[in-house]
């Protein structure tokens, strides 16, 4: 961004080096908000093993339907 502000104001395209300032200013007021609101760091989430009771089915594979009637 700012090589096209010091491009654009060698080559004297002042309307480019304006339009480029503005994009610059917004994008780093954007950047210094998105840093100020940074959310504090989460805890890391423990993987919990599942446990497979003895004589409850395996549900990990496909079911038969059965028909009621």
């Amino acid at each position: 961004m700012v090589a096209f502000i010091i491009n654009g104001a060698f080559h004297e395209a002042w309307p480019s080096v304006v339009t480029n300032v503005a994009w610059f200013v917004i994008s780093a007021i954007a950047l210094i908000r998105m840093r100020s609101a940074r959310l504090p760091p989460t805890p890391p989430v423990v993987d919990v093993q599942q446990v497979q009771f003895p004589g409850a089915p395996e549900t990990t594979e496909s079911l038969d339907i059965v028909d009621p009637a």
